[in-house]
């Protein structure tokens, strides 16, 4: 009788679910440590028969064909790939909704709605979703011209903060001398953001383009100190002793100076409603044509590709390399400054070390999967703000973790770069007997 209840009150559905889910979890957990392992012992068996071989017969060539060969495709059409990248980036999201099926219990249709509701539910949601999207999309504007010319930035993160530091320093102590001149304060909020974010970058520009330094790891640190200095002057304006927080700057109560130095978000209010970022994405999106402009039509951009393409022939053709190297990164941490100050002005009208939001990381992302194409490039900025949005409503929703959020977020990127190599490669299996003599003959 004893043990029938102990059974009986274990399988109650509460509990059953939290077994479902740990059980759920564990099975993913030791399904990926077994891939690997059967990988890494896969590869040893490989190498380790591959030396015997060599050992036993020195100069005899292996006419062994291997099972499985990576091909370069062929320039495949514009429809294949795009069949191709909606075909496995599906997969993902299946995947997607399966994992969060099995931990929270909740059906495909509640998962679904819960996205869609979080991005869609309310028009407030809605220019929070094309905000984050355009915002996320300017930084990957800016990493275009380095990344072309294989200068790695990685401190796009760093010169978003200072930018915004810098526009935040203009409105807390201009805006009482300029408060009813306010063209001419959003002029230097402008300059001032783009000069720190110029600031931020010319160092490794210069030790780069001088000294041969490692720019990743070079840019890596700028972004530590411009963590630090930040919250060095949160803690030196902080609005209440102790907080480490400066509040929002000319806000709309009690302030003396309300909205000055705010980019309008009521801009054609009486066709896009109140609270719109109109001003916000035309000015990432004028910074976005631009940019195209430059690479595609100017010189310099000619200039960066040479350099990115190969370093003697851009010496060969006369190129100042040092010169477009400084130039280039001062563009680009010009616009993440640019950036900065959109973030400061437009949209959170504070300071903080985590005003970038780590838009300068996922930004090396999006523009890599967009293969330097705007287009592409915005699509891939929606597609990840999107899901960031849908993950903060199921975490409220339907209790599933944030950091899980995360971590199936990295499966959808991982299921897109599948979709970029299987446009760029095909594996082929069990090459025909044809084949394999052909391969012997060549290497005879």
């Amino acid at each position: 009788m004893f043990l029938s209840s102990a059974i009986d009150s274990y399988l109650r559905l509460d509990r059953f679910e939290r077994v479902l889910r740990a059980v759920a979890i564990t099975f993913i957990s030791v399904a990926i440590v077994c891939i690997c392992v059967v990988g890494v012992v896969w590869l040893v068996n490989i190498i380790s028969a591959t030396l015997k071989r060599r050992r036993e017969n020195p100069k005899e060539k292996s006419t062994k064909t291997p099972l499985f060969r990576i091909v370069k495709n062929k320039e495949l059409k514009f429809w294949q790939k795009l069949l191709i990248r909606v075909g496995i980036f599906l997969l993902g999201f299946v995947l997607y909704m399966i994992i969060i099926s099995l931990i929270t219990g909740a059906s495909g249709g509640q998962i679904l709605s819960t996205l869609f509701n979080g991005n869609f539910g309310s028009s407030i949601s809605i220019w929070a979703l094309l905000r984050n999207t355009f915002l996320l999309f300017g930084v990957a504007v800016a990493l275009v011209p380095v990344f072309k010319m294989r200068f790695w930035n990685i401190g796009a993160e760093g010169q978003i903060l200072v930018g915004g530091l810098a526009t935040f320093a203009i409105m807390k102590y201009l805006t009482p001398a300029l408060h009813n001149m306010q063209f001419l304060l959003f002029i230097i909020m402008f300059l001032g953001g783009i000069l720190a974010g110029m600031l931020w970058g010319v160092f490794p520009a210069l030790f780069k383009a001088k000294f041969g330094t490692n720019e990743t790891l070079f840019t890596l640190m700028m972004n530590y100190i411009a963590i630090q200095l930040v919250r060095y002057f949160c803690i030196k304006w902080e609005k209440i002793p102790g907080s480490g927080e400066v509040g929002i700057i000319n806000n709309v109560f009690g302030s003396e100076y309300p909205r000055v130095g705010w980019i309008s978000n009521n801009f054609l209010s009486g066709i896009f409603g109140n609270g719109n970022y109109v001003v916000l994405l035309l000015l990432v999106s004028i910074v976005a044509l631009a940019m195209y402009v430059y690479m595609k039509y100017t010189k310099q951009g000619y200039e960066i590709k040479v350099v990115g393409g190969s370093v003697n022939t851009a010496n060969y053709a006369a190129i100042d390399v040092q010169k477009v190297t400084i130039r280039t990164v001062l563009i680009s941490s010009a616009i993440c400054g640019f950036v900065g100050m959109l973030i400061v002005a437009g949209v959170d009208h504070s300071l903080s070390p985590n005003l970038a939001a780590g838009r300068g990381f996922t930004a090396i992302t999006v523009t890599w999967l967009g293969n330097f194409n705007m287009g592409f490039m915005l699509i891939i900025s929606a597609i990840l703000t999107f899901f960031s949005a849908g993950a903060k409503r199921l975490a409220s929703d339907i209790s599933l973790n944030a950091s899980m959020s995360d971590v199936l977020i990295g499966i959808l990127i991982f299921f897109i770069l599948i979709s970029e190599f299987f446009i760029r490669y095909r594996v082929k299996i069990n090459l025909k007997k044809k084949e394999k003599e052909e391969l012997v003959n060549a290497s005879n």
